[in-house]
């Protein structure tokens, strides 16, 4: 209690411990389980303001029935990601981290994916493995994504998948840009299956893009082209454009376009159009009217 030069009083609670804890998993009392405090040598389960450390060795499980939040992580054993995981501070993953069927990743930072490093989302039987990349989340790293599940892109700013990643989308997979810019530096982006972009929202590609024969780019429309934030667009800064597969344009919202010509896919370099594509509804292609 403090009391002030004129009588008055005041009680204060008490303090709390806000330092950041780095705790390593040691599977001590086995299975394997990230929210069982026996794993850890700390005796006490990481939390949104710690660190984790995932040495190699019999790796870590988040079950179907856990939600965990953690402030950052390094793994170098396996991670696999049943229930939900969210990562608020950036992190890095040298082993595999599997995000299975029913799984979800949601990622508030950069991932980095080393060389060694093995990122999946998983199809599966059922509901499929989901990473939900926010605003501040990136991918970087020299390694590997592989998304047969569904890979979400939401908010307002700018997230990028980095120069030295691999990234390989399955036939079934989908890759849903919901808003905000997704900056694919890497030339090594393998589009196989569904990629939508929603009104507003931009796919990048600093490199070239192509598009396999079982891929669909899916353009959302929800008003008149005199204002790009009505739809999505791809924009090609570099190499060329390869678009085999499918070119959809869908108005959604109720927004029926009357007439309007849509800058849909543009090109810096212009003329970088290639492929043999199928497209649906209408759009402008490489300043081509398709």
């Amino acid at each position: 209690t403090a009391t002030s030069s004129a009588g008055s009083t005041s009680t204060f609670g008490a303090c709390v411990d806000t330092t950041t804890m780095t705790a390593t998993f040691t599977n001590a009392a086995g299975g394997n389980s990230w929210t069982t405090p026996g794993n850890w040598n700390t005796g006490v389960v990481p939390g949104p303001s710690d660190a984790a450390v995932i040495p190699a060795g019999p790796g870590v499980v988040i079950a179907a029935s856990d939600d965990v939040e953690i402030g950052s992580f390094t793994a170098d054993g396996e991670v696999r990601v049943e229930g939900t995981l969210t990562i608020i501070d950036d992190s890095t993953a040298n082993g595999l981290f599997d995000v299975i069927t029913g799984g979800r990743l949601v990622l508030d930072s950069v991932l980095t994916v080393g060389p060694s490093g093995q990122l999946f989302v998983d199809e599966g039987v059922g509901t499929p493995g989901l990473i939900e990349a926010r605003d501040g989340a990136g991918f970087a790293g020299a390694g590997l994504v592989a998304n047969s599940g569904i890979v979400v892109f939401t908010g307002s700013g700018v997230i990028p998948v980095g120069p030295g990643l691999t990234w390989n989308s399955g036939v079934n997979s989908l890759t849903d840009i919901t808003g905000g810019t997704v900056d694919v530096q890497t030339d090594a982006f393998d589009a196989r299956g569904i990629i939508s972009v929603a009104p507003g929202a931009v796919l990048r590609a600093q490199d070239g893009f192509t598009m396999a024969a079982t891929s669909s780019l899916e353009f959302f429309v929800d008003g008149p082209a005199s204002d790009d934030a009505n739809y999505g667009r791809l924009e090609v800064q570099g190499g060329s454009f390869t678009a085999n597969g499918t070119v959809v344009t869908t108005p959604v919202g109720g927004y029926l376009p009357t007439g309007d010509t849509y800058a849909l896919i543009t090109c810096a370099t212009g003329g970088c159009l290639g492929g043999s594509f199928d497209v649906f509804f209408s759009g402008r292609i490489d300043g081509r009217t398709a």
